[in-house]
């Protein structure tokens, strides 16, 4: 059997990934974009390999582009700790433009979220716990009531 590379598919779910970012945020899609990638870079660079990858499996084929772009696979992990890690990684990502992008920690927060969340559109609620798990409580409190929010509180 010949599989066809259908590339259109492709572009279409990651444009959803994209515009439901840009609908929570209420901003343009460049801009939903950018936040997308700097979120994306921040937990690809705190989370092991394996959590990337079981991420990665579900997510849509641009956003796994997205996500690997720029990778430096050799490079340590250093874990987050508290949520103002993952907001300065999150910051450094977007570089010159995360002030515009994320604004004050607030801004930043729902921003985090915001991603979480079409994050959450798109893997099993089952991949999301595993994917919560990995973070520090504070981090995990934060996010838990974000679309992929269990009715069941996360194994601890």
């Amino acid at each position: 059997m010949l599989m066809v590379l259908d590339f259109d598919k492709y572009a279409t779910k990651g444009n959803e990934f994209i515009r439901l970012v840009s609908l929570e945020l209420e901003v343009p899609r460049d801009m939903a974009g950018r936040i997308t990638r700097s979120v994306l870079h921040a937990l690809r660079n705190r989370f092991n390999h394996h959590e990337s990858f079981q991420l990665m499996a579900q997510l849509p084929m641009a956003i796994k582009a997205v996500y690997v772009d720029g990778w430096r696979f050799s490079k340590p992990q250093t874990r987050i700790r508290h949520i103002t890690d993952l907001l300065d990684e999150v910051r450094t990502e977007d570089g010159k433009l995360s002030g515009y992008d994320f604004g004050n920690n607030a801004n930043a927060l729902r921003a985090v979220k915001a991603v979480f969340k079409s994050i959450g559109s798109f893997v099993s609620a089952g991949q999301m716990s595993d994917l919560l798990l990995t973070l520090p409580a504070e981090v995990r409190a934060f996010l838990e009531d974000a679309s992929f929010y269990r009715e069941q509180p996360l194994k601890k």
